[in-house]
Order: structure tokens, then C-alpha cells, then sequence
């Protein structure tokens, strides 16, 4: 499915999903009037209290005395309040007596927020919406997958090493530990950052982790990217690069970029680095630094190797508002498959 059609599918299924919430609470009212005439009954008796007060408010009469003018608003005004509730508080009674629901006649929208129309009442985007377009990319890069196994859920400790590496003074496992209770208190906004940055050689479990911080956000309602750097740039290629045609699509995976709660660079590194790249991922990193969005980057690329390959201005970023975790030891899918 291209994406023009798969979006074009997403407003489809918005559509139905408000229109057949809103025909299925018109059939679960009929079905209780059906059953329940007094119930009806009960309802007309609100609507009309309603209706008759507002045509006696033109008039400044009240409820009691249509026809003494001398009584103001406020009596009228009064006087509905009271009549209005004991209505109410005799349907709630019926309801209750009869066992169906206080909320029987509103429609039941899968989101609450947006009533399944995709878009809350200042005009922007749901997070449900959202969402259903990001997942969308998951899909492409096959995330899901990985996610269903790869999660904070499932994190085991026990294949790190209990060797204390003489280098850094402690084992891989107390180094995880401290990574693992860091990430996860940062996610939940317990520790403040500005970003942070996995590094170590291959096999030290960091994609591991970013996919468990990417399920843990989703689960958060937060809007999660997933890009290997090399699917990024080819995303900022597709968009900076394009002619005419798919522009609004390129704009928006564009855009994500920059939009997306939290952004997640996989193997920061492997890309083909030039002064696009530089000009591109710098723009990208000091953005989402302003607007205090949380962007996870993990590399194979030690400290010296990313001042070498990366301007002054990332380098600088990534080593000094980054929060940095060194991931050290044995290979672990070796250890694993042993």
C-alpha cells in the first residue's frame, strides 16, 4: 500500500468509526424505549422542561406563573433549576432500578479525546491519529516485531556479565543496571534530559533498549520515530530532494522529524556522512533540543570517532547535553546463542 492511499484509508476509517458509534447509540436508545416506554417518557419530560423554559425566558415569565409578568429571570431561572433536576433525578432513579446504563443515548467512541473524528477541538491532530500514522512507519522498518520481545517487560539482566571489567571498575551487569534505572526514570520524566546517547561496540544490547523505550513511550501515548540513520537521511533526502510530486507526504515524514514526542536514531554512524548530513542532523538535534523533545540516539562510534566524523556543532551537542551511557563487554548475542 502506498502512503497517499494508506493515509487516505486512515480519514476512511475515522469516518466510520464516529458515524457507526453515533447509529449505534440510536439503536441502543430505541432498544431501551422499546423496552422501557416510561423511559421515553422520562426524556420527553426533560426535553420539554427545557424547551419551555427557554420559550418563557423570551416571554420573562416562569415556569409556575405563565401569566404573572412581574416575576424576573432569576425566579424563572430558579424554578427550571429545581423542576429540571427532579426530572433528572428521577430518570437516574428509573435507570438505575431497571439496570441499563447512565450513558445508554451517547455514542461510544474508541477515542474519548477526539471522538473518533482524529482531530481534538482546537483543530489539531489526536495522538490517536498520530499515532496510526507513525505506526504506519514501524510497520516499514518492521518494529513491531521486535517490540513484541524487546521491552522493558522482558529486559533480562542475567545475560550481562557479573565480571568486574578492570578498565571501568564494574561489571557489564551494575553498568546496565545504572543504564537500565537511568532510561527508564528519564521516560517517566523523573530525571530531566535533553537527550540520550547509547555508545559501545557491536552486540552490547543498545537497539535492545531503544526498541524497549519506543513500546514503553507508544504505551505512554507519546509519538514514537524509529529510524535507523540511514532511513533518516534517506527520509530528509526524499523531502529536501523531491520534485512536485508526493511533496505533501514528503513534507510531512519531514516534519515528523521534528514533531514526533520522541525521536529514536538507530545506529548513528552507518549513514553516508557529508556536509548535507552534517547541516541536516544538526538542525534536527538543536530543534528538538528547544522544544524539549526527548531524541535517543545510539552509535557503534566512540567519543573520538564521533568528533571525527560530525561537525563541531553536533559533536559538541551529543558529548555535552546529551546524557551519555557507555555500553561494555561480551558480545551478547554470542552469549546468548551459547
Amino acid at each position: 500500500m502506498n502512503k497517499k492511499r494508506f493515509i487516505s484509508n486512515i480519514k476512511n476509517e475515522y469516518t466510520r468509526n464516529h458515524l457507526l458509534a453515533i447509529d449505534k447509540a440510536r439503536l441502543r436508545k430505541e432498544k431501551y424505549y422499546d423496552l422501557y416506554p416510561k423511559l421515553q417518557e422520562l426524556d420527553e419530560e426533560i426535553s420539554s422542561l427545557t424547551l419551555k423554559c427557554a420559550r418563557l425566558l423570551v416571554k420573562g415569565k416562569s415556569l409556575d406563573h405563565e401569566n404573572d409578568d412581574r416575576l424576573n429571570k432569576k425566579d424563572l431561572i430558579e424554578s427550571f433549576k429545581k423542576d429540571h433536576l427532579n426530572a433528572v433525578e428521577k430518570k437516574k432513579k428509573f435507570l438505575l432500578d431497571k439496570k441499563i446504563p447512565l450513558n445508554y443515548k451517547e455514542p461510544l467512541y474508541k477515542c474519548s479525546d477526539c471522538e473518533d473524528t482524529g482531530y481534538i477541538e482546537d483543530g489539531t491532530m489526536c495522538h490517536c491519529y498520530k499515532q496510526k500514522l507513525t505506526t504506519y512507519l514501524y510497520d516499514m522498518s518492521n518494529i513491531h516485531k521486535n517490540m513484541l520481545e524487546e521491552n522493558f517487560e522482558n529486559f533480562n539482566i542475567k545475560v550481562f556479565s557479573k565480571e568486574v571489567n578492570e578498565k571501568y571498575g564494574l561489571s557489564p551487569r551494575d553498568n546496565m543496571k545504572r543504564i537500565y534505572n537511568n532510561v527508564k526514570a528519564m521516560c517517566d520524566g523523573i530525571i530531566e534530559t535533553n537527550g540520550i546517547i547509547f555508545s559501545g561496540s557491536t552486540g552490547q544490547g543498545k537497539t535492545y533498549l531503544c526498541n524497549c523505550i519506543a513500546k514503553y513511550m507508544i504505551e505512554k501515548n507519546q509519538v514514537v520515530l524509529y529510524q535507523t540513520s540511514i532511513n533518516l537521511v534517506e527520509r530528509i533526502r526524499d523531502y529536501k530532494m523531491s520534485m512536485a510530486k508526493d511533496m505533501d507526504i514528503g513534507r510531512s515524514n519531514y516534519y515528523q522529524i521534528f514533531d514526533a514526542d520522541v525521536l529514536i536514531i538507530d545506529d548513528l554512524g552507518t549513514e553516508l556522512n557529508n556536509s548535507f548530513v552534517n547541516s541536516e542532523l544538526f538542525n534536527i538535534i538543536n530543534e528538538r533540543m528547544i522544544a524539549k523533545k526527548l531524541t535517543v540516539i545510539s552509535t557503534n562510534l566512540s567519543d573520538e570517532q564521533l568528533k571525527n566524523t560530525y561537525s563541531d556543532r553536533i559533536s559538541s551537542r551529543l558529548m555535552y547535553n546529551y546524557d551519555h551511557f557507555l555500553f561494555f563487554g561480551d558480545d551478547l548475542r554470542i552469549a546468548i546463542n551459547n
